[in-house]
């Protein structure tokens, strides 16, 4: 939406998005470890091909679910003997919108518990279940993915999202942990319709100690990936990156980036250009010197600290993702950790939109910028404009004198740092001539004069009013504009 903002010289704005007349360009087909989705479907293939080597047992894990060409090959899978067992919120049958997802249907994952799910495969869920993964025949050839991305249609297209390939260890790790929550933390499995039944934990697993997988769970002792962030924040030398869809400034974490600006550590972020992550949490951040790009539709999560250490992770960076939810993160290797700084440099020179702080209006003259208005992104553009004041009535002298006063005091608005007003005021002949009561010089005088107005009741006497009006003599100069006829002042202009 295009609108129009006010030049001012003195009014600044705390912080603004400023356009960089760039788009989001997915590095899809470039063939690196770290993928990222994009319309070539690159990330879908690569999934699509390692379940079709699935023999036993296939084990997935997604906030959100749509029917999209993944799920599909999964239930190919399923048809030809592997065993097929899901993990997933149970907030999806509350009818409700996610702003994680605007795109996600409730109908449509309705429609894909009832039709494709019933009887074929072994569904779990429960609302703190926030990960995405999918493990492929742990036991036997492991391998895996794990997605910033749900499995819906839009994320793994449109959005800029990141997955990678799980090592072999990390696969095992996993899968233990998929073991652990499916038959002791979740709380509700599928029935024979799109209903859910409770269930209880039948007490036989742990959830057990892991050196290739960071999680955030309901077990404290075991919540490493909060620890593990921390950490690398805290041993950062010289550069922070990190790239999430929630942010919270007074979370640890937060906190914790703030002093790494204020100590002079470059800090980059990359996130959504949404109202609730940039106001008054990465504005501030942006105000002690974080550079902070926005784009859309982003929703990957990741951490890079002084380009070496890297992780990649399913967590926000606030209360929810980092101490309640169930979350999975890694460490990337040294090839993934390179591959997603070149990700990052091409998101750099190609996200549509990076925080400023402190804008002049007058400076952003015949540009435009980005503020939320209603928690929704608009687009203001600053052109230069004069306010004009038109009154048109019949007035006392003591009215135009307190009008002429109040010029000095008028509340304009606080964009408004140049202005014109003009005043007209359309004064009646009254036929005759008054008395002159002042010169008010450059052949103006006050006069007055007394009508008389007949009442509609005869029985009543008529009334008399008193007026003062203006008459101008001919050849009347000076910066005042005046409309002459007949000696009588038609209109009166004043410039200021």
């Amino acid at each position: 939406m295009n609108t129009q903002q006010i030049i001012s010289s003195s009014v600044q704005l705390p912080y603004a998005l400023i356009p960089t007349e760039k788009q989001w360009e997915s590095s899809e087909n470039r063939g690196l470890s770290v993928l990222e989705s994009g319309k070539s479907q690159r990330l879908i293939q690569q999934a699509i091909s390692m379940i079709q080597s699935a023999k036993e047992i296939i084990c997935l894990q997604s906030f959100l679910m749509e029917n999209n060409p993944i799920i599909e090959e999964i239930l190919v899978a399923q048809r030809r003997g592997v065993r097929v067992f899901i993990l997933t919120s149970n907030s999806h049958l509350a009818n409700q919108a996610y702003e994680e997802d605007e795109s996600f249907a409730r109908e449509s994952y309705i429609q894909l518990l009832e039709t494709q799910f019933k009887y074929q495969v072994m569904l779990r869920s429960h609302e703190s279940f926030h990960a995405k993964y999918i493990l492929i025949d742990p036991n036997t050839n492991p391998q895996g993915m794990l997605f910033t991305c749900n499995l819906t249609k839009k994320p793994l297209t449109e959005n800029p999202e990141l997955a990678t390939k799980l090592s072999s260890e990390q696969v095992k790790e996993l899968f233990a942990v998929f073991v652990y929550h499916f038959w002791e933390v979740s709380g509700y499995e599928q029935t024979t319709s799109k209903d859910f039944m409770n269930v209880s934990p039948i007490k036989q697993y742990q959830l057990p100690a892991l050196k290739n997988i960071f999680l955030t769970c309901h077990d404290t002792e075991k919540c490493s990936l909060k620890i593990s962030l921390k950490e690398a924040i805290q041993h950062a030398k010289k550069e922070i990156i990190i790239s999430t869809f929630g942010f919270d400034i007074d979370h640890d974490l937060g906190k914790l980036l703030m002093q790494k600006v204020q100590s002079g550590v470059k800090v980059t972020v990359f996130t959504r250009s949404r109202s609730k992550a940039i106001h008054n949490q990465l504005s501030k951040l942006a105000e002690v010197g974080a550079e902070v790009f926005c784009q859309e539709n982003l929703h990957a999560k990741f951490l890079l600290a002084d380009g070496m250490k890297g992780f990649l992770f399913t967590a926000n960076f606030e209360k929810h993702g980092l101490d309640e939810s169930m979350e999975v993160g890694i460490a990337l290797n040294s090839q993934q950790v390179g591959d997603l700084v070149d990700i990052v440099k091409g998101w750099e020179n190609n996200f549509p939109y990076k925080i400023a702080t402190s804008i002049s209006l007058k400076e952003m003259k015949d540009k435009t910028y980005a503020c939320f208005e209603n928690q929704k992104l608009e687009i203001q553009k600053v052109i230069e404009k004069q306010e004009k004041e038109t009154i048109t009535a019949n007035i006392t002298l003591s009215k135009l004198q307190e009008r002429l006063r109040a010029k000095q005091n008028r509340p304009f608005s606080k964009n408004i740092s140049e202005f014109v007003i003009e005043w007209e005021w359309k004064l009646e002949k009254y036929g005759k001539d008054g008395d002159i009561v002042k010169n008010l010089g450059k052949g103006i005088d006050l006069m007055k004069s007394q009508i008389e107005i007949q009442n509609k009741d005869k029985n009543k006497k008529p009334e008399i009013i008193t007026k003062h009006w203006l008459r101008v003599s001919n050849g009347v100069t000076g910066e005042s504009i005046l409309a002459i006829k007949d000696k009588e002042l038609l209109s009166l202009s004043l410039y200021f």
